[in-house]
């Protein structure tokens, strides 16, 4: 997340009193790493009696939006915002001030803790000395995880290409007599038909196909909900094996 690129500069102006800048061992340009030291910052003790915490090393490439206030002086007569493409001559008319709140600046106070809520850019710049802030483009390590796997869920996964059981191998069979029909009748014998799965064995076997005729076996029983002709050894097998071929 990039924050709000603009920097507040105080303007000095002409003036009978001897106001003291307090903030001119501060040195700060736009562009430049900002590092308030801890010596400049408390070199003003009349200023501010808190010990005065220095910010930590902010990469350069981050702009921070800052609030400079001094209560000799108005906001609105000697504040100009400048974003961070303008170009600003270092001259004696112009002072970058780069300082915090003084009552931001104290853990204890209740401003602090307010901002901290409602401005959650100033942790990233007033944080406890010896902590690097680190801000990047780039998500967390968990979030990172989290998208991987669930990418491995879903390009992984694959329908199984066997198929649901069929009916053949759901509900209840029954082997029984080939029913005669106008053929068998007219010759007085029973009727034959030819056993599924011996002929579907044939098939596959890679033979010619007189062998394949003579392999296919003639049977007197058949399963009525299924109306195939099934020989007494295959009836359990066609209906239990998926792949009754080669079982």
């Amino acid at each position: 997340m990039r924050m709000a690129e603009k920097v507040v500069i105080m303007r000095e102006e002409e003036s009978d009193e001897d106001d003291t800048d307090l903030f001119e061992d501060v040195p700060f340009r736009l562009g430049e790493n900002l590092n308030v030291g801890r010596e400049a910052a408390q070199s003003e003790s009349s200023f501010n009696s808190n010990p005065v915490r220095p910010a930590p090393d902010v990469d350069e490439n981050v702009n921070l939006d800052l609030s400079v206030r001094s209560e000799s002086e108005s906001e609105d007569e000697n504040m100009a915002v400048y974003d961070a493409d303008t170009e600003v001559d270092d001259g004696p008319d112009v002072d970058l001030v780069v300082e915090l709140d003084q009552d931001q600046q104290n853990y204890d106070s209740g401003e602090w803790q307010n901002n901290t809520e409602v401005f959650p850019k100033l942790p990233k710049f007033s944080a406890q000395p010896g902590i690097k802030v680190a801000l990047s483009d780039d998500p967390s390590p968990l979030e990172v995880y989290k998208l991987f796997i669930t990418d491995e869920l879903i390009n992984s996964w694959k329908a199984d290409n066997i198929p649901l059981p069929m009916d053949r191998l759901k509900r209840r069979h029954f082997l029984s007599v080939c029913p005669n029909t106008e053929a068998s009748d007219s010759r007085g014998k029973k009727a034959q038909r030819h056993c599924k799965v011996c002929a579907d064995r044939a098939k596959v076997a890679g033979q010619t196909p007189a062998e394949r005729k003579n392999k296919r076996k003639l049977t007197t029983t058949w399963c009525r909900e299924c109306k195939v002709g099934l020989c007494l050894d295959c009836f359990e097998i066609y209906h239990t094996k998926r792949d009754y071929i080669n079982n």
